[in-house]
């Protein structure tokens, strides 16, 4: 039961890492395709 949720932190804590750089790949990539408007 113990190593059942310690696989599952571990498991949320590299999908939630994944997640994030897809984020801020898309932010960036968004950031660059739109012309800035200052």
């Amino acid at each position: 039961m113990v190593t059942g949720i310690i696989n599952l932190l571990i498991y949320l804590n590299f999908y939630r890492k994944v997640i994030e750089n897809e984020l801020v790949d898309t932010a960036s990539f968004l950031l660059n395709f739109t012309p800035s408007c200052k």
